[in-house]
């Protein structure tokens, strides 16, 4: 039903319409299963990337992968805490050792 139809002002409409801060569910909200699961695809993408080249850095593996430079920062820490993955020798020069 539209504004129109009812016979109230734009705003009274809009105000009845809006989400409110109490609201659960948020649209752009993705479901937690789907988010874990393509989580879980980007870290055995990033550990089969780093497992063929130990030497990757993450400007190549954003570029292998469609996935942005925080993303891909943001699963190696979690395959680091996980105990997946863990860097060997200094950040220029070093490699990715895949643990597990």
């Amino acid at each position: 039903m539209s504004a129109h139809d009812k016979n109230i002002d734009l705003s009274e409409y809009m105000r009845q319409t809006e989400p409110q801060k109490n609201d659960k569910v948020k649209a752009w909200q993705a479901p937690a299963k789907s988010t874990e699961k393509s989580t879980e695809k980007s870290t055995e993408k990033i550990l089969a990337l780093m497992k063929r080249k130990p030497s990757i850095t993450i400007r190549e593996i954003c570029a292998a992968l469609p996935m942005s430079d925080k993303g891909v920062r943001k699963n190696i820490s979690k395959l680091k805490e996980q105990g997946r993955l863990r860097r060997v020798g200094p950040d220029k020069g070093g490699s990715w050792q895949v643990t597990g």
